[in-house]
């Protein structure tokens, strides 16, 4: 018996102790594991942070797109050493390696928009759905932009990736034509030695 009392005889210090670490072992972090695109856990997500850390406050993302910035045209600035035309309308620092990867995550109708290079953040935003509008390509403007003798490569930049149609014949277009649809308007142009050649625009408007 005697050694039954002394081994239950603690003191209050002791006692105290073990109420603190029951106390913290019972504690959670529910907005670090609930993995959910809220306002309050997109604060926490901060510049340098990995992909998987960013995920452990969001989950998994909507979508992912990966940009090489190196192809983007017209992407620097005259004034300040960045970029801009990154997707998501980021600016994106010189010094940043040439690809970047932006992910997306909704919430209603709210969009939070988070930009990753090496892995790691790099900016972020929040938009509405509202405010998102999709940029035209197939426009006059970029069509106007399209020259005798530029490379196909150089076309897709501007106007994006084309659909390579052989029902349609281009006078001269000996390399095939490609051809690009958005709404009521058509942009074809025809290849040589993969150069522009010639061009067609098509409006139903």
């Amino acid at each position: 018996m005697l050694c039954v009392s002394r081994a239950l005889r603690w003191s209050p210090l002791a006692v105290l102790c073990a109420v603190l670490l029951v106390g913290c072992n019972r504690q959670t972090t529910t907005a670090d594991e609930s993995g959910k695109p809220t306002r309050a856990n997109f604060d926490k997500v901060k510049d340098g942070m990995s992909e998987e850390e960013v995920e452990k406050y969001l989950g998994k993302p909507t979508s992912s797109e990966t940009v090489d910035l190196s192809k983007v045209t017209g992407a620097v600035k005259d004034v300040g050493g960045k970029m801009k035309d990154a997707p998501g309308g980021f600016e994106v620092k010189l010094d940043v390696p040439n690809k970047v990867t932006v992910k997306k995550w909704e919430e209603g109708e709210t969009v939070y928009l988070v930009q990753f290079a090496d892995g790691k953040v790099q900016g972020k935003k929040e938009e509405k759905k509202a405010d998102q509008k999709a940029v035209a390509k197939v426009t006059r403007a970029n069509f106007d932009k399209i020259e005798t003798g530029m490379t196909k490569a150089k076309v897709e930049e501007i106007l994006g990736p084309g659909t390579v149609d052989n029902s349609v014949k281009m006078t001269g277009a000996s390399g095939g034509v490609m051809v690009w649809k958005e709404g009521d308007n058509v942009i074809q142009v025809g290849f040589a030695d993969d150069k522009v050649v010639v061009k067609q625009w098509v409006s139903t408007k």
